[in-house]
């Protein structure tokens, strides 16, 4: 073992003390970096608290701002119940005064229904409400006849300077109710079905989505029975505009036009309801029977007009709404013969046809025709009083038998006498006895007015120039 130098000792305890950080050094570090740490989460700490409490203000604020909407409503409900006509136009504001006016009369008309009708409910009940401030909209629902309904109203928080005198610095704010803000009507959507197509905004999504569904199942009836190959897509806009009626578009043919039924009252357990569906089936209807059979406007004295306008739509009516119309013709027609004949028909008509055309499309001559008169000459029977009440003696007599001077004289008699304004329903027809020169003939009996006063008279058609002319 040799003797090592000072220098060298100590250059082994630095070789050592090298090998591992000094205790206090660590210690002094780590304290540092908790200092960090908890110095970063103290921060973060009191921001997300300033955060929270600054989302807190704001949801108390809309909270209050809802809370006092809800008031509002509340007030000018009760107002209306109680028939405070003051406190109920306190709550109204609109630059117009048509619109304030149009309240008014609301007001009245309420007090009228309150007093004639005890089912009437102003229940107060808010179904919605939507606050896009300054402005929100709320639906109320009310009850009538044990059905519900929908009314959507409009407010406008307006700030005001209540100070006397005024500093002009807004110190205060109240909603009131103004009129339909057709720009916050809902963000606008499209339903599309197999044949039918709606566009709409959110608020009418209910309504959207009934008239889509049973639009697209009434044009499937209808194709049952009419050449439906060539039939564009229907498509309806349900509209916040002030329409005057439901209608279809002068642009676009086959764009149905319906005014949002919110702008006075929704029934909301039907949106589709049955007045807006029997006007809705009506003009469908129509639109599809001038469609199939195309060509020039029909004379309503003529057999076409008839077959198209008096029998066929509203045949076409019945089957959407599932009602007997009374179409007794057309019914019996689809029964025995095909629901298709029904669009062979259509095809087939032109303005000066007559109902020869049903051995046209049936290839059955018309006398043998299995099919019920009833409703054809009950038609007849009411276009002749309609004629003569308007003063049109020849077109009188041209439903008449002309080669027969018995008829002729028939038609003068009743052109003289006048109508007696009455009503007249064809009930059961019946197969004559042919004419003196072989030609087939009914007989038609009908009942002339109503109720207990009726009269039941019995007439003679005779088939004559390819249709049924009176012969008595």
């Amino acid at each position: 073992m040799g003797i090592r130098l000072d220098w060298e000792v100590e250059a082994d305890n630095r070789r050592i003390r090298g090998k591992g950080e000094d205790p206090d050094a660590k210690r002094r570090r780590r304290t540092a970096y908790v200092r960090v740490l908890m110095t970063i989460g103290i921060v973060l700490a009191l921001g997300a608290g300033a955060v929270l409490f600054v989302v807190d203000r704001i949801q108390d604020a809309n909270n209050e701002i809802e809370q006092i909407l809800r008031d509002t409503v509340e007030a000018e409900v009760t107002a209306l119940r109680i028939g405070d006509r003051v406190a109920f136009e306190r709550v109204q504001r609109s630059a117009s005064d048509a619109w304030i006016e149009q309240q008014r009369t609301l007001f009245g008309d309420y007090q009228e229904l309150l007093r004639m009708d005890p089912t009437l409910q102003l229940t107060g009940t808010i179904l919605d409400v939507e606050i896009d401030d300054p402005r929100a909209r709320v639906t109320v629902q009310e009850i009538q006849g044990g059905v519900p309904y929908t009314r959507l109203w409009f407010y406008y928080r307006f700030e005001e300077d209540t100070d006397n005198p005024p500093d002009g610095i807004a110190d205060s704010w109240q909603w009131y109710h103004v009129p339909p803000d057709t720009e916050f009507w809902g963000e606008s959507a499209t339903l599309t079905g197999d044949a039918v197509t709606v566009d709409y905004e959110a608020v009418d999504a209910d309504l959207a989505e009934s008239m889509q569904a049973q639009l697209d199942g009434w044009l499937a009836t209808a194709c049952t029975a009419l050449p439906c190959d060539t039939l564009p897509t229907v498509t309806v806009t349900i509209t916040s505009d002030d329409l005057l009626e439901t209608a279809w578009s002068p642009v676009d043919p086959w764009q149905l036009l319906v005014e949002s039924p919110l702008r006075e009252r929704l029934r909301t357990d039907m949106p589709f309801d049955p007045d807006m569906r029997v006007e809705v089936a009506s003009l469908l209807a129509v639109r599809l029977a001038t469609f199939i059979r195309g060509g020039a406007e029909l004379t309503p004295t003529t057999d076409a007009h008839y077959f198209q306008n008096e029998a066929i739509v509203p045949w076409l009516v019945g089957q959407f709404l599932q009602v007997n119309t009374g179409e007794t013709v057309i019914d019996s027609l689809a029964q025995n013969y095909g629901r298709g004949v029904i669009g062979d028909v259509l095809q087939a008509l032109t303005p000066d046809a007559t109902v020869s055309v049903l051995t046209q499309v049936t290839g059955v001559p018309l006398d043998q025709l299995n099919i019920d008169w009833r409703d054809y000459f009950t038609w007849r029977l009411r276009l002749e009083q309609q004629l003569i009440a308007e003063g049109l003696g020849d077109a009188v007599a041209a439903l008449y038998d002309t080669t027969d001077t018995a008829a002729i004289q028939a038609a003068n008699a009743r052109i003289q006498g006048g109508t007696s304004g009455l009503p007249f329903n064809v009930i059961v027809v019946r197969p004559a006895a042919p004419a003196a020169d072989g030609s087939p003939q009914l007989a038609a009996t009908y009942e002339v007015g109503s109720d207990v006063n009726v009269t039941v008279l019995e007439t003679v058609f005779r088939l004559r120039d390819g249709t049924w002319k009176r012969a008595n």
